[in-house]
């Protein structure tokens, strides 16, 4: 499957939200679908709130579940969550895995994936699925693959910078990018920097790559980077089918195949 090649006519924004709205409603509907109860994973973020809103106008009742890290309130977004589910009338379910459980969890989690994970949240995700399935429900509905729809991720300003005409476009995109990200300038110039040069991001794979494969796999596996491209439709079919989201869907498979779940993906429905 590869995305479709047509030209959209030309309509104004609150035309394509409209259209957007109706047929992200109909794929969340559609995932809902079951002869089981379904459960919702809800960060707080956008993404999964966008699911619950949606999830929310239908006559199903679903719960949901949050991660949630008591003491670290720098990474426990459980608030918004919370709010966001007693604004749609949802059952909320906190689950918050401790630093023993996860390491406990490794092990179970690196045997499901067969490759090594750099992060915690592979873990964090397993946890909240076991809790899913400890609760009695079997099929889970998830927002995964809207930041790479939606070009969500920060250091996709990179590629709207560099795609500008001329250097006042160029201060100018740079300035609004500024205005709308937590990075600040100066971080906004050095990831642009970063993504749009190939050696110091060669340098930074190289160097994490030794951290867990022979020195000699690694010399042998070394592969020419590419930089960041500035179209934007370009980068989105590359994040979409071939760099990030591949990856970030393999993760979510092994994990909830291994615990006998069933993840949905509302947000990767083919008319979106």
């Amino acid at each position: 499957w590869d995305l479709p090649e047509h030209e959209e006519p030309p309509r104004d924004d609150e035309a394509v939200l409209d259209e957007f709205e109706e047929l992200f409603g109909d794929a969340v509907r559609l995932r809902l679908r079951a002869d089981v109860d379904v459960a919702l994973t809800l960060s707080g973020g956008v993404d999964s709130s966008c699911v619950a809103v949606a999830a929310g106008r239908g006559d199903r009742s679903v719960a949901a579940f949050t991660s949630t890290f008591l003491g670290r309130p720098e990474i426990d977004e459980s608030g918004f969550a919370r709010e966001v589910c007693k604004t749609l009338g949802l059952e909320h379910v906190p689950v918050a895995p401790g630093l023993r459980d996860l390491a406990s969890e490794v092990p179970s989690e690196l045997a499901r994936q067969e490759l090594p994970i750099t992060g915690l949240s592979s873990f964090v995700h397993a946890a909240v699925l076991g809790a899913v399935r400890d609760y009695g429900m079997r099929v889970c509905v998830c927002g995964q693959g809207a930041d790479e729809l939606f070009l969500g991720y920060e250091r996709y300003f990179a590629a709207w910078m560099a795609a500008a005409g001329g250097a006042c476009e160029k201060v100018r995109r740079w300035w609004q990018a500024r205005e709308h990200s937590r990075l600040g300038g100066a971080r906004l110039l050095a990831i642009q920097g970063y993504f749009r040069l190939t050696r110091p991001r060669r340098r930074r794979y190289i160097a994490r790559a030794r951290q867990w494969f022979c020195p000699n796999w690694v010399e042998q596996a070394r592969a020419d980077l590419l930089p960041m491209p500035s179209d934007l439709a370009e980068l989105q079919r590359s994040e979409l089918l071939a760099e990030g989201l591949p990856l970030q869907l393999r993760l979510d498979d092994r994990t909830s195949a291994g615990l006998g779940m069933e993840l949905r993906v509302p947000f990767l429905d083919y008319r979106l």
